[in-house]
């Protein structure tokens, strides 16, 4: 059996590798997203290689119940990121995905602390 910070390198290397492959992450925005430490590794990684960064809404969440992770928020603010209800449709999300990977990573904001836990409300 690992430690418990064996298993978190190991977490975090497993997100590091598959954000790798992609040009685009998507980030599914719950009632506890926003306090998911891995959910905020991932955006940074994804940020740090100025890969696209994209929130969709859960579907059938009321967006009040909704927890946007405060990095993908920041992205929101300064134009980098989009945050969408669930697509109707697959060229609904087909767009949403362009739309991300077309961002100008000159607005990205990548400047808060990593989170070092997971919190809930």
């Amino acid at each position: 059996m690992g430690s418990h910070h064996t298993d978190v390198d190991y977490l975090a290397r497993v997100c590091r590798e598959a954000i790798t492959g992609t040009s685009v992450t998507i980030v599914m925005v719950g009632g506890q997203t926003g306090g998911r430490k891995f959910v905020d590794w991932e955006i940074m990684d994804t940020l740090e290689k100025k890969h696209g960064l994209l929130g969709i809404l859960v579907p059938g969440l009321n967006p009040e119940s909704a927890w946007v992770p405060d990095r993908l928020q920041d992205n929101i603010d300064t134009g980098y990121a989009q945050y969408y209800y669930y697509p109707s449709s697959a060229e609904g999300l087909r767009a949403m995905i362009t739309e991300a990977y077309e961002a100008d990573s000159k607005l990205i904001d990548n400047s808060r602390q990593k989170r070092r836990s997971s919190t809930s409300r």
